[in-house]
């Protein structure tokens, strides 16, 4: 959070995207958060993975691992800064 609070108030108009992955609804943190922060950032996309939904999922997301994700590397930019958070498991897998 406090890398998309400094493009916003520095006013970073390259393409911002955040992967954010936790198993279900009921452990999503900073939505709201986020969310405020996508009506300030234009060119922000937040892109939510649950790895175990629960039936009854109302949130708009994406199943299944963030590693599915980001495993076809051919899209990602050479030139590009990428910053990985969370558990150390996931940040090793996505390296």
């Amino acid at each position: 959070l406090p890398i998309l609070h400094k493009l916003s108030d520095i006013n970073y108009e390259g393409s911002i995207n955040l992967f954010f992955g936790v198993r279900n609804s009921t452990e999503m943190f900073y939505a709201e958060e986020i969310r405020k922060i996508g009506t300030i950032l234009k060119n922000f996309v937040c892109k939510v993975y649950f790895s175990q939904p629960q039936q009854d999922e109302t949130f708009p997301y994406n199943a299944g691992r963030i590693t599915l994700a980001i495993s076809d590397t051919s899209k990602f930019d050479n030139h590009a800064h990428y910053y990985l958070c969370g558990h150390p498991a996931m940040v090793d897998e996505c390296e």
